[in-house]
């Protein structure tokens, strides 16, 4: 039984005699992964699992590469939306003590990097965004749940693929098509990849801010040591705190009561609130509604407050801290490169 015919219509006997080759990939077809049920079917039940979902790359290699293979796919502008190795990932912190049975869980995803044929599937997705917290969405599919956030799936069109093994290059277009059954019109299609995009720069961008506030942080009780003066302890303390709130902390799950004065947005919290925004766009192919647009963009300006409130300590009270340093003859702390704002969020 055979699931693609791609390599027998392009093997030669060249082909199996030679170097590195990437065989022009099928078309592939753009579906959403089944999350409509909580019960996979019984084993009693005669079965088999389903081909792989995305788009397929079979590449031939002589023999075992020295060095990790990579393949990575670019959009129509070269931009490289998805990294896929063959060095796994490292599991996600919460696949130790996942909320379901671990049955549930896919592996973390190393492409094959063998001698003779190998395949590797691409999703579909863009690399996941970096989230301070993940979660894994109960579904059908034993061993195929993947943690969440994931990256969003990419529009119909063509992409390349790009197979790097052992420093050289390999390249081959791909052509995603709509799922033929899809009544969801293109340019709804692009709408919501617009936001979900939106969403993933800001996600980023949160988890950058975040680690440039951490470092701040460090690089100020490292300059105060640890037998300060008094004004100098006092100084690097408030500074300090300041920082460790607009940071966040993502293993805090904090109540706010009612009548509780509210809250500066901290990186962390903004990271999750983007996160919320961007898995509740995955649940199917549909416009944005007017609803969504103004959350999505509330989160974004929670981002962008939290961002003015990152320069304003680097700007104002971080001179104030360094002349204090410089009084008791101390090393002042650099001013640090923050990150440019989100683009467009």
């Amino acid at each position: 039984m055979l699931d693609d015919y791609a390599v027998l219509r392009q093997i030669t006997p060249a082909i199996a005699k030679g170097g590195v080759h990437l065989f022009a990939p099928s078309e592939a077809t753009r579906v959403r992964r089944n999350v409509g049920a909580d019960t996979p079917i019984p084993e009693y039940i005669a079965h088999a699992k389903n081909p792989p979902a995305g788009a397929i790359a079979y590449y031939y290699l002589p023999s075992k590469p020295a060095h990790p293979v990579t393949l990575e796919v670019l959009d129509a502008s070269g931009a490289v939306i998805r990294h896929l190795s063959s060095v796994a990932p490292a599991p996600v912190p919460e696949a130790s003590h996942p909320p379901e049975p671990s049955f549930w869980l896919a592996a973390p995803y190393a492409i094959p990097a063998d001698a003779g044929l190998n395949r590797a599937v691409w999703d579909l997705r863009y690399d996941a965004p970096p989230s301070f917290t993940h979660s894994f969405e109960i579904n059908a599919n034993p061993g195929e749940t993947p943690a969440s956030p994931e990256g969003p799936l990419v529009l119909p069109g063509t992409y390349t693929l790009r197979l790097t093994v052992d420093g050289k290059s390999y390249t081959q277009p791909i052509t995603v098509r709509n799922d033929p059954r899809e009544t969801t019109p293109v340019a709804a299609l692009a709408a919501q990849q617009a936001l979900m995009m939106k969403l993933d720069a800001g996600i980023n961008a949160a988890l950058t801010d975040h680690d440039a506030a951490i470092a701040l942080r460090d690089a100020v009780q490292k300059a105060a040591g640890a037998n300060a003066a008094g004004d100098v302890s006092t100084a690097a303390a408030a500074l300090v705190a300041r920082l460790d709130t607009l940071a966040g902390n993502p293993n805090a799950r904090g109540f706010r009561g009612r009548g509780a004065a509210p809250r500066a947005p901290s990186f962390v919290q903004v990271s999750e609130q983007l996160v919320r925004e961007l898995e509740a766009q995955d649940v199917g192919d549909v416009a944005p509604t007017e609803g969504v647009l103004a959350s999505a963009h509330a989160a974004c300006e929670q981002l962008s407050k939290a961002e003015s409130e990152l320069r304003t300590i680097a700007s104002q009270e971080l001179p104030a801290y360094n002349a204090t340093l410089t009084k008791h003859g101390l090393h002042a702390v650099a001013a640090p490169t923050l990150p440019a704002t989100a683009p467009g969020c």
